[in-house]
């Protein structure tokens, strides 16, 4: 079973940051007002407890994008996970794969007719391909100028 790391864009990844970075600094504000005012009322108790699980869970999730995105080709199938979210594609589907070397998208193709762009790095798409052709002899495989 290999495993190939997403490919976020710098835009994407600066993104992600912010975002842990602002729910950190929301979840340390409503911390610091649940210690502060939580026995003004009970109703404000719970809105900052809610508001504490939510700013947590957006964490948790913001990093697990960062850490968990990938493809995993095992031995019947791609399976892309984002985060928590996971996504499938049996090999016996998979028909062919082009790779487009002036705008480096690698793009692979299902019998139905539709594809899906693999997002990883150029440098690893000859890899992913190398193991896919492992797993389907039957994926045929070309690169492609763009001019």
């Amino acid at each position: 079973m290999k495993k190939f790391r997403y490919n976020f864009t710098p835009t994407v990844l600066i993104l992600i940051v912010l975002v842990i970075l602002l729910a950190g600094a929301g979840l340390g504000w409503n911390i610091f007002n649940l210690i502060e005012y939580s026995s003004v009322s009970v109703y404000k108790t719970v809105i900052y407890a809610i508001t504490i699980v939510l700013t947590a869970f957006l964490i948790v999730l913001a990093v697990a994008f960062l850490v968990f995105s990938g493809y995993v080709i095992s031995e019947e199938k791609i399976c892309l996970y984002f985060g928590f979210i996971k996504f499938s594609t049996p090999i016996k589907d998979i028909v062919g794969a082009k790779v487009f070397i002036k705008s480096k998208k690698l793009v692979v193709y299902l019998k139905d007719g539709k594809f899906s762009v693999i997002v990883i790095s150029p440098e690893k798409f000859d890899e992913f391909l190398k193991d896919l052709h492992g797993k389907n002899p039957s994926v045929i495989a070309e690169n492609e100028s763009e001019e």
